[in-house]
């Protein structure tokens, strides 16, 4: 029937390209006309970016998760410091505390660990409860620990016990210019202190390094219990 219109190829919204579309049309006495449109279609920028973006979170988190499970399991399944190791360490550090007087009925702070996964404030809290002792849930920066330790009623000093917090303030000894840090004290030998530091790579694994400290120069604070 006349008059009609035909009209010829398609434009997919979904799909980023050029499309050509032919318009044709014939009126009542048979005359035609044509009409060609081009349309390109192209994802907005903003779009694109925001689809990267959530791509590469989704990647991350996927790191994070399947780090943060190795390390759980590493500690439930005692390929990281075994049962025994935990109980005896625990045992030492708790009987330093009770004969240097230190156990004393203050609160502790502690509703769980709320600390950035692989942060040093993450693995000291871990590690604490490890040995037996309690840290704080909301202690702050690392540079922030000794003065909220003492709003809780934990005591703070500069002599070192293994199972102590060391405080460092920002920028010392190499740690954060803003956040400092904060680790656990592992050993006492020949006047050297050994500390366990939670280090974070840019692939978030967490590895432990040592580091020693010569009792002397110690001009940090020490969180005990």
């Amino acid at each position: 029937m006349l008059p009609a219109l035909t009209i010829t190829g398609n434009v997919d919204m979904a799909t980023d390209g050029n499309y050509t579309v032919l318009y044709t049309v014939v009126d009542t006495t048979g005359n035609k006309s044509f009409a060609q449109l081009n349309v390109t279609v192209k994802t907005p920028q903003e779009v694109i970016d925001n689809k990267i973006e959530e791509e590469r979170r989704a990647k991350e988190n996927e790191k994070i998760q399947a780090a943060k499970q190795a390390l759980e399991n590493s500690y439930s399944t005692s390929a990281f410091i075994s049962t025994a190791q935990l109980l005896a360490d625990a045992d030492e550090v708790w009987k330093g505390y009770v004969n240097a007087g230190l156990i004393t009925d203050h609160p502790t702070g502690d509703t769980g660990n709320n600390y950035s996964f692989s942060q040093c404030t993450w693995w000291v809290y871990i590690r604490r409860h490890q040995l037996g002792l309690t840290a704080g849930s909301l202690m702050g920066n690392g540079n922030q620990w000794a003065n909220t330790a003492r709003s809780l009623g934990y005591t703070v000093s500069n002599t070192p016990m293994v199972g102590d917090v060391m405080v460092f303030a920002a920028g010392q000894e190499g740690s954060d210019g803003y956040y400092g840090h904060v680790a656990i004290v592992e050993r006492l030998q020949q006047m050297v202190l050994l500390l366990l530091l939670n280090v974070v790579l840019a692939v978030m694994v967490s590895h432990i390094h040592v580091l020693s400290l010569i009792h002397q120069d110690l001009s940090t604070f020490i969180i005990k219990i």
